[in-house]
């Protein structure tokens, strides 16, 4: 479960998402991933999240925002974003999975496909 502060970040990313999107419709995909790799801030990364669809492929994830970062344990892995951090000096970026629950063994297993952005701290 998320905590509120996570949740009004995730709020707010969505909502630069969304009216970003609406201001820059004759931006191509790969335009905009060419914006984000080169400088991984927040503003690239809100208009990038448009292209980015749950079940996704690693490669798909990839082609648009590059390699990631950081990986604290295989399925989840880390963008920090350039600009961003929390009021304690953590960086801020997305941590994306590609993995899920099994709801018959509660064990969480790899799928290979993208199942969950988050947008928060990410210092290990």
């Amino acid at each position: 479960m998320c905590d509120p502060a996570r949740r009004i970040i995730v709020l707010c990313l969505i909502l630069t998402a969304l009216s970003a999107a609406c201001v820059s419709q004759t931006d191509s995909p790969l335009t905009l991933a060419a914006k984000f790799k080169k400088g991984h801030d927040y503003q690239s990364l809100a208009l990038l999240l448009s292209h980015v669809r749950l079940g996704m492929t690693r490669a798909e994830v990839e082609e648009l925002l590059g390699r990631p970062d950081y990986s604290p344990i295989e399925g989840q892995y880390y963008y920090a974003l350039s600009d961003r951090k929390t009021e304690e000096g953590t960086p801020v970026g997305l941590i994306v999975e590609y993995r899920r629950v099994n709801y018959q063994t509660g064990e969480t297993v790899a799928s290979g496909k993208l199942e969950s952005l988050t947008l928060g701290p990410i210092g290990e």
